[in-house]
């Protein structure tokens, strides 16, 4: 570590990665305390997660070790390799379905965009392009809702409810849950057992689509030898930040094991009474829990696994192929823990 710090130069890049608890639990401290530049010490997962944001930040699209695509193809098929329920020649004749296929390669990038920020180091600049891609995701998420919802209610032509009720989100669209329910009781099922998270993400919704939105604000805990910018909870109003916290305490979190978080960005101490999200663990966060939950939904729809379907035919062999590099050798970081 000592060789490590007294051979950095502040103005190279340098990478520590190690997978020793007792280097990444204290990794503030030997900051704080070693001469050099920035350590950078990371975990082989997060050096992942960082190289490849590195290198899409440089415009670089890797589909493996070899093989580079530009940016459209590197996103068109990451999104169908983690949801490979979504079929492309249904969108041809599908406005829903194309608009949730646009929403949500929008979405992969906006969570890149957030990441690119997380890493540098935070001032005004770094806050202002964090709010401007946080509240895009967020209207992206809720807009896959959104087409979701739509689709549902065109293939089970439930057609006597006003369009602005066909909500996903049970505080909205009541009436048309208990219709989905009498057309596929599993997909109202599968929506129920989701229900905490999408009424969380709906409610920052009317924050930063409708209501004057929110002001990002540097955190600095001293303790932890931690800076990020953060969305300060008391800038909610009171009846918003109410229904955050009773939806949030439904969600599985857990703090992260080398960082002052939790898994879904929010801040450990006391943020019940002074909380704050940090907006990229949330967003991938949220991402994570929206790709397992649009691809189930799909196949509740009647949707097979459009990737194993054609992973035999020839004329889908390199278009397949592509899919796979990507997910597993594409530096894709977190996305590659879905099996």
């Amino acid at each position: 570590m000592f060789v490590h710090a007294a051979l950095n130069h502040r103005d190279e890049g340098h990478l520590f990665i190690t997978n020793r608890t007792v280097l990444l639990t204290n990794r503030r401290w030997f900051e704080a305390h070693f001469p050099g530049g920035q350590l950078n010490i990371m975990s082989l997962g997060e050096a992942v997660e960082y190289l490849g944001l590195y290198i899409r930040y440089r415009e670089q699209f890797y589909a493996g070790p070899n093989l580079t695509v530009g940016m459209f193809g590197w996103y068109w098929h990451l999104f169908r390799a983690l949801v490979p329920r979504y079929h492309v020649e249904a969108d041809a004749a599908d406005d829903y379905l194309r608009g949730f296929s646009i929403r949500f390669q929008n979405l992969l990038i906006a969570v890149d965009e957030i990441g690119y920020q997380y890493f540098q180091e935070p001032d005004n600049r770094t806050q202002l392009n964090v709010q401007y891609h946080f509240d895009n995701a967020i209207s992206l998420i809720t807009g896959v809702f959104d087409t979701l919802a739509l689709k549902t209610a065109e293939k089970y032509a439930i057609d006597d409810i006003r369009k602005e009720f066909i909500s996903l989100s049970n505080n909205r669209g009541r009436d048309f849950l208990n219709e989905v329910r009498e057309a596929n009781t599993d997909l109202r099922d599968h929506i129920a057992d989701h229900m905490a998270y999408i009424n969380l993400v709906y409610v920052l919704r009317p924050l930063v689509v409708h209501r004057g939105g929110y002001q990002d604000s540097l955190l600095e805990d001293a303790d932890q030898d931690w800076t990020a910018g953060v969305i300060p909870l008391d800038r909610f109003n009171e009846a918003d930040r109410d229904a955050f916290e009773r939806y949030y305490r439904e969600i599985d979190d857990d703090p992260l094991p080398y960082d002052p978080l939790t898994e879904w960005g929010l801040y450990q101490a006391g943020w019940a009474d002074a909380g704050y999200i940090e907006p990229y663990h949330f967003m991938k966060a949220a991402v994570k829990t929206l790709i397992q939950f649009a691809n189930a939904y799909l196949q509740l729809l009647g949707y097979p696994d459009f990737i194993e379907q054609h992973r035999e035919d020839d004329q889908g062999a390199t278009f397949i192929d592509t899919c796979d590099r990507i997910r597993q050798t594409g530096l894709t970081g977190f996305y590659q823990v879905f099996p």
